[in-house]
This record gives C-alpha cells, structure tokens and sequence, in this order.
C-alpha cells in the first residue's frame, strides 16, 4: 500500500494515494459505528450517519451505481464530504463486473467522469475492487472513491467523496480535501463489516412463495417487531425480573423554559441525551417520544419534522440510527404565536433487541436534522417505554398475504378496524401505529404514506377523532423494484382525545387509505396499539412497562406560570383551570372581537368557527366533508375539542389540544 505522511494540526496521519493491498477491516479505535442486521461500518468522531434520505451527493452516486443507498456518513467540517453504503443485487459475479464496467465507461463517455485508478483491495477478508475517480458536479469537481465488496447476492459498494479542487490550511500548508478527509476515508472503508445474515441481500427477508407474490403481499414481518407480550411484571421491576428503568438526562439548547429545553441552533448542535439503565433486554424495545415542536420563538401551532434519533449500546457498542417523525395531526397550521398552544408532537418507533447492553443500558440521542427550521423542545419525561396494549379484537378487509392484510383497492374502500379494551381513563393516551407501506404488489423499500384514523369510543359521549397521520418509514429511501418484503416498515402515533376512554376503558380504531394516497397499507392484530403514559398493561398485555422516569408530567406554554398567575386571570375576566388535553391549569381569556365575522383564525384573538346546521356539523366532522362558510370569532382565546374551524373561507374539522 503506497501512502504518504502528512502532519496536520500537529498530528501525523497516513495518507492514501492508492488503495492497492489490504485495508483493515477493524474500525480505527475512537471510531463510533454504524450498524444494521446486514452490515456494520465506523463512523471517526465528529462524523454523523444515519439511513440514506437521497439527497445527499454519495447516495445520488449510488444511484447512478445502480444500488441502492442504505447509510449515509457526513461531516460538518466540509459540506459535501461524505460517505455511503449501498446494495446491488445479483447472484452472478460476472454480471456485476460487467455492470461495473459499463457504469464508468459511461460516466466517463457521457459524464466526464475521469478515472484515475482501479485497484484490486481487501475489504472485510473479501477480495473487493476500489475505483478512484472525479466527476464533474459544479465548481469544484468531486474526488471519488468506489470499493465494491461482493456478497452472496450482490455486491455492497462503499463510495466516499469531497471536493477534488478545495484546500484545507493546516500548520499554515494547504492540504488538499482529498487528502485531508483521506485518513477517515481510509477508517470508514475499511471497517466494513458484513454479518453473516449479510450474505445475502441487507436484512432480507424470506424469498416470497408464487401464491404470496401473486397476492403481492410482504412475505415476512420486518426485523424491528414489537416486543412479545407476556405477564405483567411484577411491582417494581420490568418484565425481565430487573430494576424498572432509570435515566438520565442532559440537553444542550435554550432553556430550560417551563421544564423544557429548545433545540433550535442554526448550527443544527443542540442535542437531548439520555442513559438508561434497567431496560429489558433480549427483545425489541419499544419508544415513545412526546415533545414540542413549533416554527420559530414564540411561534405558531401544528407544525411536525423529522429529527435524528441515535441509540447506542453502551460504553461503545453498535449503534442505531433512524429518522424519526415527530407529528401534529391534530392543530391547525398557523404560523403566528399561539401562545404555547397546538405545540406538542408524539413519535412511536421500536429499536432492535441487540441495542441494549448489559443490564439493560441504553444511550438515547435526539437531534434536529438540518436543513429542517422547525425548533424542538425535550425534557427528561419526553422519553417512555411504556408497553403498548395490543387490540382485543381485530378485522380487516382486504387482500391476505404471509399473515397481513392489504389495503390496497382502487376505490380505496378497504378497511380495518381494532376494538381496544382495559384502558385507565384519564391517563395521557397515545395511538401506536406499525405498518408495513410499499408502492405496490412485490414493492419497493422505504416508503412512507398517510393513513386516515378515526376513534371514537365505545360509548358516544365525544364526537370520534378523526385525523391523516403519517405512517414513516424510520431506516430506508424510497427505492421502487421489489425488495423481497424488506425495507416495508413504518410507525407512526397520534395523542388520543381522552374523552374518547370512557369508564370502561375502551377504544375503537378504524383505519383506511385516504385519497391523496397510492401507497400499499399492510396490517395485522398488532398494527394498532395504545401506549398510555405512566402506567403498565394489564396482565396479559405485559412487556417493559415502566416510564423512564417518576409519572411528575410537565406541559409547557410560552412562558412559565407565576404563584400570582390565577388571581391575575380572574381580575381579567378570565377562567382559570385545565383546557383541554393539558394537564397543567392554565389562563383563558375572553376575546375581545367574539363574534367577529372571519375567514380564517388569523382574523381573531381566539379561532373563527363556522355556525352550521345539526346536517352541516355532521357532514363536516364525521364525513370529512368540505364546505364553504364564513365564520365567527370564538368567545375565548384557547378552544379545545374537536371543532368546525375555518379556514380562508372553507369549514375543516380540526381537533386542538
């Protein structure tokens, strides 16, 4: 291996000029690691990875690659230095190098690409193949390296790339990017690992049988499954016999602020971490999240975004990374200050039985994902483990296929609905969605889609919810062609009216396609569950059930309640007490234009609400029907409930906390 020595920042690193020879397959030690069921890879501090978005230059390379992107690593240090992985099916090995060769004489016939080396490697005890490249993309071209490592099925190409034409000053020298970034290239391609389940396509799942492709159903559930549920586990302890868990928590942002810290630097640094000890191990775990999220200080409601959410097996074990979607189906969209009010977001998702470490330790990390503006707030109680209670009763029409049912028709008629019993009224409730979502019979990986949610109770004391969640998929890019099952799985959650659990703690969810959507809807008896906030399932619904930490809740509003707070309130007229969803007591004041003829909620101190008829009222919220109205100005600052609001002159049901 021919290399040169270079001194930066007082350092000396080794710097390769060609990649003839053997690369070690161990990571550098201070190397993190990225790791999946088919694959593991080291990431140098100060680098990020996480499930390719396909947006990034690396994985728009794996494209023209013919692969498909899987992990994507990127540096702050350099804008448009990175790193992926990516997958290229096919058992026959002369295919691929002939694939392989026509992929660079094209780039460089068509593209300019200008290939510089390819050199025989070994990768991982694999006897693989690097090109070394630049490829013209703007002003400064990109220099490139492809290792691409042969598996049973395919072959994994690790593509790492920076600016050809960009210098670094170090000690006063300026060392080319290519050069500077070479040592972590050097460390990320050559710890890639391949597990033994590898050996065939990234986490595949069992080849479909021609009566399941002709129902074109996914031929095996996901890896990341719920945790199987047993008994309850006894006072005090998880369902593994162990402490109940324990955690910590730190966060950089601003705050605290009413118990909460605000994640919303430019740099995208801020950061919430948790560790925790006493989990259940050996078997999935699943998260739920409760957070704030809103569009700038002291802004405006119904805002969602996808963060970055990192779980590490300590002290310096594999590590999980998914983009997980922090939704607000439920208020309004409106960009002005609402005072605290519409902020809050939930997120459900399951990590893999191998992230925790012994004693049950686990390493949470949250962090917003640039370029998304939205801010996020945390505190130690955004964090649960709470078991979802699984439905008593469950039907679904649709096509049958490998033990799930899809929602697939044209008419968009199919449906499915799960009747959920032994809930604890007046306990904070979240809806747990796990779905499987493709583009089609013998789909693709990594798609996403909305799904239409009504809930209602057993017993008509509340109008039934009725709300489009988004049902993400938390580890993949989109990438159409059948994937054999894999790459199906999304999550999604919605916080539950609590009115909606009555004295017999029941629930019933009815779930189908809207029309906005063509997606692929899988489900089963487990798709729909119910998380509720504080307390364990009851017997037979067991699982890891304990809060991370003491059932104290705190809400919070734009700024923290003072002593005097309630006395000021009545002075003004006012009413003081819960609204809603909100466990904290809170101020509502009248609203000085009550019955001010409006168009939408930007025109009034509190909402404008639509005056209907009984027929008008029932076709707007329970057959989501879109009428025209003018409306009035509400007679309060703060509604809650689920109401006919308008909104530039058409009358939506809206649901506010």
């Amino acid at each position: 291996m021919n290399s040169s020595l270079i001194p930066i920042a007082g350092v000396t690193f080794a710097i390769l000029l060609s990649l003839t020879g053997c690369v070690a397959a161990t990571p550098t030690p201070g190397m993190g690691a990225f790791a999946t069921d088919a694959f593991s890879i080291g990431v140098p501090n100060g680098w990020s990875a996480a499930p390719c978005t396909g947006s990034s230059v690396a994985a728009a390379h794996a494209r023209e690659l013919g692969s498909q992107a899987l992990a994507c690593l990127s540096t702050s240090e350099a804008k448009g230095t990175s790193c992926a992985v990516s997958f290229r099916a096919g058992r026959d090995p002369a295919a691929i190098e002939a694939a392989a060769e026509e992929v660079y004489r094209d780039g460089a016939a068509a593209h300019y690409w200008r290939i510089d080396a390819r050199e025989p490697v070994t990768i991982d005890g694999r006897p693989s193949r690097a090109v070394i490249f630049s490829k013209p993309h703007g002003e400064p071209f990109y220099a490139v390296r492809d290792v691409w490592v042969p598996a049973e099925d395919g072959v994994y190409i690790v593509t790492c790339l920076t600016y050809a034409n960009s210098y670094r000053k170090v000690d006063g020298q300026q060392v080319a990017l290519k050069d500077y970034f070479a040592p972590a290239f050097d460390g990320i391609i050559g710890s890639l690992h391949l597990r033994a389940s590898a050996a065939s396509t990234p986490a595949a799942a069992p080849t479909p049988t021609a009566q399941e492709r002709a129902a074109g159903g996914a031929t095996a559930a996901p890896t990341a499954r719920p945790a199987a549920r047993g008994t309850t586990p006894a006072p005090g302890e998880s369902a593994a016999g162990k402490p109940d868990p324990a955690c910590s928590f730190s966060a950089t942002g601003s705050g605290p602020a009413a118990g909460w810290t605000w994640l919303r630097d430019r740099d995208y640094r801020d950061q919430a971490v948790w560790e925790c000890t006493g989990l259940p191990a050996g078997s999935p775990l699943p998260i739920t999240l409760t957070t704030l999220v809103t569009n700038a200080a002291d802004g405006g409601s119904g805002y969602s975004t996808a963060v970055r959410v990192t779980a590490r097996r300590p002290p310096d074990g594999p590590e999980w990374t998914g983009q997980v979607y922090l939704q607000n189906p439920i208020a309004l969209q409106n960009p002005e200050n609402s005072r605290g009010a519409g902020y809050h977001t939930t997120a459900y998702f399951v990590l893999p039985a191998n992230t925790l470490g012994a004693g049950g330790a686990l390493q949470l990390r949250l962090q917003r994902l640039a370029p998304e503006p939205y801010h996020v707030a945390v505190n130690a109680e955004s964090l649960h483990f709470d078991a979802p209670r699984p439905a008593a009763a469950f039907t679904a029409e649709g096509s049958v296929a490998a033990g799930w049912t899809w929602l697939r028709d044209r008419a968009h008629a199919d449906t499915a609905e799960w009747r959920i019993s032994g809930l604890q009224p007046g306990l904070p409730t979240i809806l747990a969605l796990d779905l499987l979502v493709t583009d089609g019979p013998n789909g693709g990986a990594g798609f996403s889609a909305p799904v239409a949610l009504t809930i209602s109770g057993t017993v008509a004391d509340a109008a039934p919810q009725a709300l489009v969640v988004q049902a993400q998929n938390l580890l993949f890019a989109a990438e159409p062609g059948d994937s054999g099952g894999r790459g199906y799985q999304a999550y999604g959650s919605l916080a539950v009216d609590p009115r909606l659990v009555d004295s017999r703690g029941e629930l019933v969810v009815r779930l189908a396609r809207p029309p906005q959507t063509e997606r692929h809807v899988a489900v089963n008896r487990n798709s729909v569950a119910v998380v509720q906030i504080g307390t364990t399932a009851a017997s037979g619904a067991g699982g890891a059930a304990a809060t991370a930490t003491p059932a104290r809740r705190t809400t919070a509003t734009a700024t923290p309640a003072r002593s005097d707070e309630r006395a000021a309130c009545e002075a003004q007229g006012g009413r003081w007490g819960r609204i809603g969803t909100n466990p904290r007591e809170q101020c509502n004041l009248p609203a000085a234009d009550a019955g001010k003829a409006c168009q939408s909620s930007s025109e009034c101190e509190g909402v404008c609400l639509a005056e209907l008829t009984q027929a008008e009222l029932t076709a707007v919220m329970r057959e989501k029907k879109v009428i025209r109205a003018a409306g009035k100005c509400s007679a309060w600052r703060i509604v809650a409930g689920c109401i006919p609001m308008v909104d530039k002159g058409l009358v939506r049901p809206i649901c506010i906390d």
